[in-house]
């Protein structure tokens, strides 16, 4: 039987970073977290699969911690083509992301 092939969305599961991970050119990673502000809103596992489908499938994001009322996640910067190169365009592009009707009741806690 073949080996299955690589998991989806460019995740690695073999702890070597890539050679595009390793240049470190312009890279980085930030830290963003996400609460819960209304008590109807769906509960912190939902949102986590939510965000990670809504935000750009060439980021590499990692949910560091998934609570009911908050979800931190890390996301890497500066490799992929959505010309997201700092700190400051992953949190503009999550704030995009979080006007969605699908993350309704939830916000970005300041950093």
């Amino acid at each position: 039987m073949p080996a299955p092939g690589p998991p989806p969305n460019g995740a690695r599961t073999d702890g070597d970073a890539g050679p595009a991970r390793k240049a470190g050119a312009g890279a980085g990673a930030v830290e963003v977290v996400v609460v819960r502000q209304e008590p109807s809103a769906p509960g912190g596992e939902t949102t986590a699969v939510r965000l990670l489908g809504l935000l750009p499938a060439d980021w590499i994001c990692v949910p560091d911690d998934v609570g009911t009322d908050r979800v931190r996640l890390r996301i890497e910067y500066g490799h992929g083509g959505h010309g997201v190169g700092d700190s400051d365009g992953v949190h503009g592009a999550l704030a995009e992301v979080l006007a969605d009707t699908a993350l309704r009741g939830w916000s970005a806690e300041p950093s």
